[in-house]
């Protein structure tokens, strides 16, 4: 009785890729080509060569579709993550710096640029040529200006009538920076004494300005000195202190009676030392 059917071994067998139809009476059903066992089919379902390709190519299709919709998914999705996520805000730069200090009419700051001043150096506050001694002996009251908002100032307000240490502290509390400010005040006039009467009133004209003998200063030997800087022009102890200056070194800060009180030390090739105190 002669069958109808087809071979199965698609990818190894031509008849099997051609889905070719064998006509077979062997009771065996077996391949010619490749020897596999026949699939007995009827006459109206025998696929063909060119309804297997559209089936392939039906799948691709598909395939292809869902891919589409899943990239499609996935910048979607991506956008709306993206664009809801906030831009963190940039760091805050955090300050030490005092930008101005303002000591009222009469006073002068020096030095005048303040962003020259390192830690621990000294800010003067000098009282004006023209400033009566009483005015001055009050002393001066400072408004301080900091760099930015970051940072806090203490004393906040601060009436100078001594040498005085102030510290910055910026806003977080990790950085800290401690200042030198010291008022120079108007040097005593001298002259002879005003004879007066039992009532105080003066009696007459004041006599001349009589200065004093010249006398030379203790280390005019080895350096010189305008009441703030020491420059050494020799090898010597630094008054004070148990250091030694070396030639061309520069003392400037706070002395007392020709003494190191609170000073900045730097060596002649301009590099600073140490911090010195009074010892």
């Amino acid at each position: 009785m002669e069958r109808k059917a087809i071979c199965k071994n698609v990818g190894v067998c031509s008849l099997a890729n051609k889905v070719q139809v064998i006509t077979d009476d062997d009771a065996e059903l077996i391949c010619p080509e490749c020897g596999e066992e026949l699939e007995l089919v009827k006459e109206d379902t025998i696929p063909t060569a060119e309804d297997d390709e559209k089936k392939r190519k039906r799948k691709r299709i598909a395939a292809i579709c869902g891919g589409v919709v899943v990239l499609a998914g996935i910048g979607a999705g991506g956008y709306f993550m993206m664009s809801d996520k906030k831009t963190p805000p940039p760091p805050v730069e955090h300050s030490v710096k005092i930008s101005k200090i303002d000591a009222g009419e009469g006073w002068v700051v020096k030095p005048t640029e303040l962003s020259e001043v390192s830690e621990k150096d000294t800010i003067w506050i000098v009282a004006d040529d023209n400033m009566a001694k009483e005015v001055a002996d009050k002393g001066a009251t400072l408004a301080i200006t900091l760099e930015d908002s970051t940072s806090t100032i203490t004393p906040a307000n601060l009436v100078l009538t001594k040498d005085t240490v102030v510290t910055v502290t910026s806003e977080d509390g990790k950085l800290s920076k401690k200042y030198i400010i010291a008022l120079k005040k108007k040097a005593a006039e001298q002259g002879n004494p005003v004879e007066t009467g039992g009532d105080g009133t003066p009696i007459g004209e004041p006599g001349p300005v009589v200065p004093p003998d010249p006398q030379p200063e203790p280390w005019a030997s080895y350096a010189t000195f305008d009441g703030t800087t020491m420059q050494f022009k020799k090898a010597h102890v630094i008054p004070g202190t148990n250091e030694t200056a070396q030639p061309g070194d520069r003392v400037t800060g706070v002395w007392v009676d020709g003494e190191v009180n609170s000073v900045r030390w730097f060596h002649a090739d301009g590099t600073p030392s140490e911090h010195l105190t009074h010892k």
